[in-house]
């Protein structure tokens, strides 16, 4: 897609760009009018012309729809697919009596390793948090809890705040 032809951009060319901006034509059919650069080129040239961004045409852009859509909301928290929440309010003592060989581990059983490698290592063997390979003293060292994260307020030009 890359145009290895060096267009330096002239006063008509970039009048001529200028003009095509604000026809409201897209980067792609700008970029194929002028001819000779690429669509980021063009969303380049924009940007350091100091033009207002756009997004897609009666949307209003994708940040400002996505903001709208959050504001008043709390942020969900991340759960990765499973709850974690429960396991790390779990005590951290691990019994080690159900210990097991890694071939004899069975679907339910932790399969943490304990000690040896190979053929001859050592697993956990403690009943596992259901979806997970681990029990639950093991899931709370393997999986580290997600910590909140701020909801940032976007601006009309579409930076953050």
């Amino acid at each position: 897609m890359g145009n290895n032809q060096n267009h330096t951009w002239t006063e008509e060319r970039t009048a001529k760009f200028r003009a095509l901006y604000a026809e409201g034509l897209s980067h792609r059919r700008i970029a194929a009018e002028l001819g000779g650069i690429s669509r980021n080129a063009s969303i380049g040239k924009a940007g350091r012309m100091g033009l207002e961004p756009r997004g897609p045409k009666g949307t209003g852009g994708r940040r400002a729809k996505h903001t709208a859509l959050l504001a008043g909301r709390p942020p969900k928290p991340r759960t990765h697919g499973f709850n974690i929440r429960g396991v790390f309010e779990l005590p951290v003592e691990i019994p080690t009596d159900q210990a097991v060989l890694f071939l004899d581990v069975k679907a339910d059983q932790c399969r943490w390793p304990v000690e040896g490698e190979g053929v001859a290592m050592v697993c956990c063997g403690n009943a596992t948090v259901r979806g997970r390979p681990y029990c639950a003293g093991h899931c709370r060292m393997a999986y580290v809890q997600p910590k909140p994260r701020p909801v940032r307020a976007w601006t009309t030009n579409g930076k953050a705040a």
